[in-house]
C-alpha cells in the first residue's frame, strides 16, 4: 500500500488522520478493524477483479454468507458484519449504493451514519479502511463519490 496524502483534523475523539492509499486491500498494510465495501442491493457475488472478488479468493470472505449482526439495508441501507474469521479486518461494512431505496449520494451519506450507530452500540472500530465505494462494477462516477463522502467524513 502506497500512502498517497494524509488529512489530519480534531474530532471529538481528538486528533484523527485521514490517509489515502493506492493499492490491494488484501495486502498486510492494509489492515483495519473495518473495511467498508459496496454492493448492489442484495448483489453480493464475488466478481473477479473486483473487491468482493478479491476477498473471497484471497480468503474465501464471501458476503452472502457472511453473519450480520446489525442490518439496517431497510432504514439505512447497511449492514454490519459478525468478526471475521479470515482476513485482516475484524468486522466488515457492506453498503448497498445501487438497486436500493437510497439515491447514491443518501446511500454513501449513511455510511457515516453507520459508524456512528456502531460506535453508539458500543463496537470498537478505531480504524476503518474506506475504499471509493461504487466505483467499481456499479461505474459510479468517482467524482460523484468523491463530492458525497469527502463532507460527510468532516
Amino acid at each position: 500500500m502506497d500512502l498517497q496524502n494524509c488529512i489530519g483534523l480534531e474530532t471529538r475523539h481528538g486528533y484523527r488522520t485521514f490517509e489515502l492509499y493506492a493499492g490491494d486491500l488484501t495486502e498486510s498494510g492494509a489492515a483495519a478493524d473495518l473495511l467498508i465495501v459496496s454492493a448492489f442491493a442484495g448483489g453480493y457475488r464475488p466478481v473477479p477483479d473486483t473487491l468482493l472478488g478479491a476477498l473471497h479468493s484471497s480468503w474465501g470472505i464471501d458476503l452472502a454468507s457472511l453473519g450480520r449482526e446489525l442490518d439496517l439495508r431497510g432504514s439505512f441501507g447497511f449492514w454490519l458484519s459478525s468478526p471475521l474469521q479470515a482476513g485482516h479486518f475484524k468486522r466488515l461494512l457492506c453498503v448497498e449504493i445501487l438497486g436500493g431505496q437510497f439515491s447514491i449520494v443518501e446511500a454513501l451519506n449513511n455510511v457515516f451514519v453507520a459508524l456512528a450507530i456502531a460506535d453508539a452500540k458500543g463496537f470498537e472500530l478505531r480504524t476503518v479502511a474506506l475504499p471509493l465505494l461504487g466505483a467499481g462494477n456499479q461505474a459510479i462516477d468517482p467524482d460523484v463519490a468523491m463530492s458525497a463522502l469527502l463532507p460527510a467524513v468532516r
